[in-house]
């Protein structure tokens, strides 16, 4: 995990311009357009602000190169972006980025992130309070490390979805499986921050023989050397899953996407329906 963080503060030193950013953003998209993905979500990250704020960009120059890409998506792919509060950089900043996140519809929901090891939920609380409050969607990275008092906070508080649960112990995991808050999973992500041999040694399969709402993510697509279609395609490799299988795994988590307006709903209810079986 600790390289995973490395690799994230090289890449970031170099991105410290709008037009980068803008660049950056628009390819990230187009990637996954080529990969078949009808709806993303992107998250925005940084190793000192988040947005970014570098000495060559403001926070609201990052923000208006990221929106700009996102609003030229081509069809058919829906994008909508995230903002990230990273845990390792304080209220004040997790404010600001609060803040802007009133300034464009594209903008769904606020993410709790960053170096698992410093700070901890409870001491934001009042900034996923108030997304709340804003009509933002929240999701939170929970249980990367093991942490049960972090953990619980964030079942009390009821975000709309977690992400990872890797080092959940047995009380954490049935409190979890009770809450039934839709679950992200990033198979590649996972396999090489906890230095897993097999995907047999994951969390995956308990949820999904318990039925549980679940929704393959590819976290960050550079760093682990994915992309959608892969992370499904190693279900089917590990887990024998057919293709049916897959296809209702990936419709069973329509539910769970942050943007509720009924026309997005409406688009893609008509792509799962046309797609063939």
């Amino acid at each position: 995990m600790s390289d995973a963080f490395q690799i994230f503060a090289l890449t970031h030193s170099v991105v410290t311009q709008p037009a980068v950013v803008y660049r950056v953003t628009k390819e990230v998209i187009e990637d996954f357009a080529a990969d078949g993905v009808v709806y993303l979500e992107l998250r925005t990250v940084g190793d000192k602000q988040t947005p970014r704020e570098a000495e060559s960009m403001t926070k609201q120059e990052y923000l208006t190169s990221v929106l700009q890409a996102i609003s030229e998506a081509p069809k058919p792919i829906i994008v909508r972006l995230i903002l990230s509060v990273n845990r390792a950089l304080g209220l004040e900043a997790a404010q600001q980025s609060l803040s802007l996140a009133s300034t464009s519809p594209l903008i769904v929901g606020l993410d709790f992130s960053g170096n698992p090891s410093l700070s901890s939920f409870q001491a934001y609380l009042p900034v996923f309070q108030s997304a709340r409050q804003m009509g933002l969607k929240t999701t939170i990275h929970a249980a990367e490390i093991p942490n049960e008092a972090e953990f619980r906070a964030i079942l009390e508080f009821g975000p709309e979805r977690v992400g990872h649960c890797c080092c959940l112990s047995a009380e954490c995991e049935a409190e979890l499986m009770a809450a039934r808050i839709p679950l992200e999973v990033c198979l590649s992500s996972n396999m090489g921050t906890l230095e897993l041999s097999s995907l047999i040694d994951h969390h995956f399969m308990r949820f999904f023989e318990a039925k549980y709402p679940i929704a393959i993510c590819t976290d960050d697509t550079a760093v682990f050397q994915t992309t959608l279609t892969q992370e499904y395609s190693l279900l089917a490799q590990h887990f024998g899953f057919t293709i049916e299988t897959l296809q209702q795994i990936s419709q069973a988590a329509f539910p769970f996407i942050f943007d509720t307006s009924p026309e997005v709903r409406s688009i893609l209810s008509q792509i799962f329906s046309n797609s063939p079986s």
